[in-house]
């Protein structure tokens, strides 16, 4: 069919089309890999800022109380 796009060039089994889009998924997930581990480690160091800081003045101050209502989220 001349209107349809196909993933396969001719002479090339569905197998290795397959591997290489398997590859290629796998190299986005270890290149993006870094930054997602960089995230987690942020946001828990900021969790754990703001449970210290309302643990220490016992009241909420805004900037608490905005990362409380993150929190709760």
């Amino acid at each position: 069919m001349a209107g349809t796009i196909s993933c396969w060039h001719r002479g090339e089994q569905f197998a290795v089309t397959i591997t290489r889009a398997v590859n290629s998924a796998l190299f986005i997930v270890v290149v993006l890999e870094p930054s997602l581990v960089i995230g987690i480690i942020s946001a828990t160091r900021d969790i754990r800022t703001v449970g210290a800081a309302l643990s220490l003045v016992g009241e909420l101050t805004p900037l608490v109380r905005r990362f409380a209502r993150l929190d709760r989220a």
